[in-house]
Formats: C-alpha cells, structure tokens, sequence
C-alpha cells in the first residue's frame, strides 16, 4: 500500500506536469527547448529513470513513464 504522504492530491496537480517524479513541467521544459537546456533536463530524468528513483507508477497520474511525453512536447514546438 502506498503511504498517504506519497499520494499526489489535486492542489499538486493543477499545473500541466510533465514529469511528476522530479517536479518538471511543460512550462519548464518548453522554457529549456527555447534556451537550449532541454537535452541536460531529459538526459537526467533518463538517468534517474535507469537507477530507478523515479516512481511514476506512484506520482503519474498515469501510472506511466513521463520520458514519451518530453518526445511530444519537443514534436508540438
């Protein structure tokens, strides 16, 4: 069972997040697409996805890995 400390309530999840796990948004994503910092932002969510301290399966909503969403978000610019 999860803690309720864990659960995501809906004050948290009132900005469009796209990566729950380290508290990225689209808006900060974007925002590094424009000033060329967006690859170091997704190499380390890759980073920490391979040493499995994310927990998507908790902090999505989802359920699901974030790392597609950064692919989208990168295609709709």
């Amino acid at each position: 069972m999860t803690p309720k400390q864990q659960l995501r309530t809906a004050g948290n999840i009132q900005e469009a997040m796209l990566c729950n796990c380290f508290d990225i948004s689209e808006a900060h994503y974007r925002l590094a697409l424009q000033t060329d910092k967006a690859e170091q932002l997704k190499q380390f969510v890759i980073a920490q996805t391979r040493s499995g301290t994310c927990a998507c399966d908790i902090k999505n909503p989802s359920g699901q890995c974030c790392l597609a969403r950064f692919k989208q978000v990168e295609r709709a610019r």
